[in-house]
């Protein structure tokens, strides 16, 4: 006979006095979530590559199939590099997933895409079609209450409270990611898992790296949307990375303030040797206030726009993409509209800073720019 109390991990809503407000409804939650969530290994040949977790986004109740997502960490197998704009990752080919459902089942899994930039995989298995998908929001706000949810290696729930916080990536982060503040947990298991807020609704995806990350919903659906209807995830490829300016010090956006009268854009802060954005004079400190006519003020703004662009050409967009910026040079103290001709590709975006200095009329290449707004 088994055991009716069989040992469980400790976990945030068992331990965490400061949840004892919410305990209660989150239990429920959290119960009716793990529905959705699995576990997920990989290996190669006989030699295991890695471990994480996923839920289910997609069903075929005729051909009797559900779709797992995940992060490509699954299949990952060499990361020679911290930072992802360099492309360095390498990835299995034609690993052999193993799909671990709860109550200790098993199912073959099969790899059908992954997609480098977003460090995304889809994983298809046959399954019991009675399977509940999740309901998303894409409404995350700062302070927002949210769990992390996996399982570990015996297939147990893995849970995580947290709280979302607003912060501009690294230079080394890829900048559709947002974040988690929180007691420090271990990642080693639920990572591709989902974050739920209070209402039981998915609001992201836990990244693999960088630490404490996450993909939220809005970025999150976008990517399946062109997956399910394009068969491949496609995005413009600007060259750029950016710092939001809301989301700096009070005491610097106040400095913007005072000099420039601006508090809302996206500071650029490396511009890609050879790219459109080089090539038409735009250079580390310009601040991006505009794409396509409309503001930006995060740059998971931004990739929630160009996602939007890809989404809605009905095509997948096969070709490059003329996208309108409007720029503003801090030394002119004045804006100008640029067009710059991209290339819309899967591919994991490269951006790496030009070894020479851009140089604008007026200054020479040995000369550093007066008009950088390095407020960093």
């Amino acid at each position: 006979m088994p055991m009716l109390v069989p040992h469980a991990p400790p976990n945030c809503l068992v331990n965490d006095p400061t949840l004892l407000h919410i305990r209660e409804p989150a239990r429920k939650i959290v119960l009716c979530a793990a529905q959705f969530v699995v576990g997920l290994s990989s290996s190669i040949g006989r030699k295991p590559l890695a471990r994480c977790s996923g839920f289910w986004i997609d069903l075929d109740s005729e051909k009797r199939t559900g779709t797992i997502v995940t992060t490509a960490y699954l299949i990952r197998t060499k990361r020679p590099s911290l930072n992802a704009w360099l492309c360095k990752d390498e990835y299995a080919s034609d690993p052999r997933v193993t799909v671990h459902l709860r109550g200790g089942a098993v199912a073959k899994g099969r790899l059908i895409y992954h997609q480098k930039h977003y460090n995304l995989a889809f994983v298809r298995v046959k399954m019991d079609p009675s399977i509940e998908l999740p309901s998303y929001s894409d409404k995350v706000e700062c302070a927002q209450d949210i769990f992390e949810l996996g399982r570990n290696e015996s297939v147990k729930l893995v849970i995580n409270h947290g709280r979302v916080e607003y912060s501009n990536p690294t230079v080394y982060e890829r900048y559709h990611h947002m974040y988690v503040e929180g007691p420090h947990r271990d990642r080693e298991y639920d990572k591709g898992g989902p974050l739920i807020d209070l209402e039981g609704k998915v609001v992201g995806m836990i990244d693999s790296s960088p630490e404490r990350s996450f993909i939220p919903s809005s970025v999150l659906l976008k990517r399946f949307h062109l997956w399910k209807n394009f068969g491949r995830i496609r995005r413009p490829h600007l060259g750029l990375k950016f710092s939001a300016i809301s989301l700096l010090n009070p005491v610097l956006v106040e400095d913007i303030w005072i000099e420039h009268k601006i508090k809302d854009g996206l500071i650029v802060e490396e511009v890609s040797a050879g790219s459109p954005a080089e090539k038409c004079g735009i250079r580390v400190g310009d601040v991006v206030e505009c794409f396509n006519g409309k503001c930006i003020s995060t740059a998971v703004e931004l990739e929630n726009m160009l996602l939007s662009i890809v989404v809605n050409s009905g095509n997948g967009l096969n070709s490059d993409l003329d996208v309108q910026i409007q720029v503003y040079y801090p030394r002119r103290y004045l804006r100008r509209i640029k067009v710059l001709n991209v290339e819309v590709s899967e591919d994991a975006e490269f951006v790496a800073r030009a070894s020479h200095l851009v140089t604008s009329p007026g200054t020479s290449p040995s000369e550093p720019r007066p008009d950088e707004l390095y407020y960093g």
